[in-house]
């Protein structure tokens, strides 16, 4: 598809979504006073603003947050939150700047190796990092990393500290309630046969995907109980900063509203009270393919990714649709099959359109040099420097024939390449070409 024209349909597809997240059909929705996440109240989803990307965060000391610069036009900078750290109020008006504005490339690599740690002040989990000095320093992952920590680049990348899960879930166990985080917790078996209750992945803290301590979601994932309703109709989970979707069910009259499977929590999941994720996938990234080689997913299934760039010129790798887990779904983070085919067969193309040009080249080439034998007159000049560099070569009486169709040489010594031909032989030698 056009990059262009794929562009004009996702923010005609952001813009139709954000019309349905205020408005369906020719009312208002109506909203139940249930506070839970499943009738939310409606508020339109906000991207955030793009921080520009050569300004100097500054420090809010009466809240201690970090501020990033953002041009509001006429010349005028306003310096705003990121969005974990903007009030419920900045974030329904959109006034934060979005994450992956003010987000830069890991400084650091992860040591493998290395202890994790707790930070007690905040109660998040450190991993052992060496910054290009080889000083070891200990940082958040990506999804905890405060705004300043991003902006840095101080942190770990989620994935490189998530590993399988270390624990089978445990047939016909139960599931309890974690009354301190309020998360699901499932019963599994670990490698001594003993019962551990561990949260779904997706409730997982940092520390314990990073030592396998969840259950796997494709375990606890039941059959979503109840069809999407179409056309789709939206409205956000201010308590959570969900987008929930409008379901066929209705509870006391009102429509029910189910997070997404990629958001849904292990409880909701395990429940099926969630919608999948491939009716109501993002369109694909707008990344341009790149030809180069792609890299190996080992913490999925061993799947190829292959490199992009984004529109900040960044290489990042994405899976093909096919192969790509809800999330990446969900969240547009994979390529169209039928894109990456048509780029394959584009490359393939243009590799045998060089291959047939250069053959074309050398054959042109070829033929040239053949063409400056045709005339007596090149002839005999090919001749005359044939006599300069190689005198030695000419017969005794210094007589030369040559033949004008070929410009081979009949009588006279031949070249160091080729047998001597003398008047005495010529007859031996039509009969051995015969």
């Amino acid at each position: 598809m056009n990059p262009h024209l794929k562009k004009k349909l996702q923010r005609a597809k952001k813009k139709l979504d954000g019309k349905n997240s205020i408005h369906s059909g020719s009312g208002n929705l109506s909203v139940s006073k249930n506070k839970s996440a499943h009738s939310a109240p409606i508020f339109k989803k906000s991207e955030g603003k793009q921080a520009l990307s050569q300004g100097t965060p500054k420090t809010d000391f009466a809240t201690g947050r970090t501020l990033f610069p953002v041009d509001v036009g006429n010349g005028k900078i306003q310096y705003l939150p990121s969005k974990k750290d903007a009030t419920p109020g900045e974030q329904r008006l959109g006034i934060f700047v979005a994450d992956k504005s003010i987000t830069k490339a890991p400084a650091n690599s992860l040591d493998k190796q290395g202890k994790i740690v707790t930070e007690f002040a905040t109660g998040r989990t450190l991993f052992a990092t060496q910054d290009r000095y080889g000083k070891t320093q200990y940082l958040p992952s990506k999804s905890e990393a405060s705004a300043k920590e991003l902006s840095s680049g101080k942190y770990v990348p989620d994935k490189a500290v998530k590993i399988k899960s270390v624990n089978t879930l445990k047939p016909g166990g139960k599931m309890v309630k974690d009354v301190t985080s309020g998360r699901a917790l499932f019963a599994t078996t670990n490698s001594k046969g003993e019962t551990q209750y561990l949260p779904a992945r997706k409730d997982a803290t940092p520390k314990e995907l990073a030592r396998g301590k969840f259950v796997s979601n494709k375990d606890i994932k039941q059959d979503p109980l109840n069809p999407l309703k179409m056309p789709k109709k939206t409205v956000t989970d201010v308590a959570s900063d969900r987008t929930l979707f409008a379901t066929t069910r209705e509870v006391d009259g009102k429509v029910e509203y189910l997070p997404k499977y990629s958001e849904a929590s292990g409880l909701e999941r395990a429940s099926g009270m969630y919608v999948m994720d491939f009716d109501v996938a993002e369109n694909p990234k707008d990344n341009d393919l790149l030809e180069q080689a792609p890299e190996i997913d080992t913490d999925n299934n061993d799947r190829k990714v292959y490199p992009t760039r984004d529109e900040e010129g960044d290489i990042e790798y994405l899976p093909l649709k096919s192969e790509a887990t809800d999330e990446e779904l969900a969240d547009g983070e994979y390529i169209d099959n039928e894109d990456f085919i048509a780029f394959q067969e584009a490359i393939s193309k243009a590799n045998v359109n060089d291959a047939v040009s250069s053959q074309l080249e050398q054959a042109q080439s070829e033929q040239n040099k053949i063409s400056t034998l045709n005339t007596p007159e090149d002839i005999n000049t090919l001749s005359e420097q044939v006599d300069d560099t190689a005198p030695g070569r000419l017969s005794n009486d210094n007589e030369r024939a040559v033949d004008l169709d070929t410009g081979i040489e009949i009588n006279g010594e031949a070249t160091p390449e080729q047998p001597p031909i003398s008047a005495d032989t010529i007859e031996e030698g039509n009969n051995t070409y015969e």
